[in-house]
């Protein structure tokens, strides 16, 4: 007689080596979910009244993603201007706030159609990753702003704040070079997933917009290999400049005395950002990317101004102010080789001391000042050189 026992051990292996050899079976609800979430992902961020929303719940403070939002914005609202030559306004804060063409009187205002896009932290590798879409809009002319500060200031990654280019990625890798990309793998992944998935893009603005209580947009939780703290990453191998401790503490007393009611000036983020433009390999990307940029325009067949914003005038003591001299050789090989038209502050209104509200932002009178002067330009850009064969999008 057979044993029970060993008879159902046998029938259990036989199933067992059944599933084993079976064709593992489709997660279909899985696979229908992940459909269904690229389609909202790809489809959702598209609506205007969206970002509307998100910017009514956004706090004052969130300056960062106030302007993330107000470039959604922009890049919905932006119809066909017809024959009215389109200017696109590309740059950080200090365009942002410094230009400002609704403050012109309308008979002095060209017959132009103006779009910003505009944001604290928008450098180099920022608007490299922006040139897809701004091409897309079919610009007559694009107003860059560079300085020394721009162009010697650390490369600096925040989660979301860029563009989601994946084509920037792979010429920020190229030009930086492997050690770069070793160092920094996370967060280069991370920038390319801002390039797949919009909410996951979108984070930061979700998570300030209050969003982030739902707990689905905190993705990198989920990301196995991704699971260290999500921070800004910044990349800087420069000296900055030796000052004295008395001259440094003067020079802050002053900063002080002359933008009072808001805390001392050295707890600022900008006095940071100033000393620490310093020259070194940073600036090299930095210097890269924005001439590959430029390039990527030309071709385009978009005329480009390149324009100098203005600081505090005592600003300059806290870096090496030789700085500007390279930056301006610079800018002078871009006119050069690229047809760029250039604005320096040679060629703008004297700016003094009460025209700022804090080292690097204007105030209404210097907001004026450089309107009219970028705008008194913006008809010669009309006659810089074309690049060869341009196809314009």
């Amino acid at each position: 007689m057979d044993n029970p026992s060993s008879t159902f051990s046998s029938e259990r292996t036989s199933e067992t080596a059944a599933r084993l050899n079976a064709p593992a079976a489709i997660p279909w609800a899985a696979v229908c979910a992940l459909l269904i979430s690229c389609l909202l992902d790809r489809n959702l961020y598209d609506r205007e009244s969206l970002w509307r929303w998100l910017d009514s719940r956004l706090a004052p403070s969130n300056m960062l993603e106030i302007g993330l939002v107000q470039d959604r914005i922009a890049l919905l609202n932006t119809e066909d201007a017809g024959e009215v030559p389109r200017v696109v306004v590309v740059g950080s804060s200090r365009l942002n706030v410094g230009f400002r063409p609704d403050l012109v009187p309308a008979d002095r205002l060209p017959r132009m159609r103006f779009t910003k896009l505009t944001h604290p932290q928008f450098f180099a590798f920022e608007i490299r990753a922006a040139v897809d879409e701004i091409l897309s809009l079919d610009p007559h002319f694009v107003i860059l702003g560079y300085s020394e500060i721009e162009t010697f200031t650390p490369l600096q990654f925040i989660p979301g704040a860029s563009f989601g280019d994946l084509g920037a990625i792979a010429e920020l890798a190229r030009i930086a070079g492997p050690r770069f990309v070793t160092e920094r793998h996370v967060m280069l992944a991370r920038i390319a997933l801002d390039g797949i998935f919009d909410t996951y893009h979108y984070r930061r603005v979700l998570g300030r917009a209050g969003l982030d209580e739902l707990r689905t947009f905190d993705h990198d939780r989920r990301l196995k290999r991704m699971r260290r703290p999500e921070r800004s990453s910044v990349y800087h191998d420069g000296e900055r400049k030796e000052i004295a401790r008395e001259d440094l503490t003067r020079i802050v007393e002053e900063f002080d005395a002359r933008f009072p009611g808001r805390g001392s000036i050295i707890g600022r983020s900008q006095f940071g950002l100033l000393r620490s433009v310093t020259p070194g390999r940073h600036s090299d990307i930095h210097l890269a990317l924005s001439e590959q940029s430029i390039e990527v325009l030309r071709a385009g067949g978009v005329e480009v101004v390149l324009v100098e914003p203005p600081i505090y005038p005592g600003a300059r003591a806290l870096y090496d102010s030789s700085l500007r001299g390279q930056f301006l050789n610079f800018a002078e090989r871009l006119v050069r080789d690229h047809g760029v038209h250039f604005v320096p502050l040679d060629d703008q209104p004297e700016y003094g001391d009460e025209d700022f509200v804090d080292l690097t932002h204007m105030g209404r009178s210097g907001v004026l000042k450089f309107t009219e002067a970028v705008l008194e330009a913006l008809p010669d850009g009309l006659d810089s050189p074309a690049p060869a064969n341009p196809t314009r999008r």
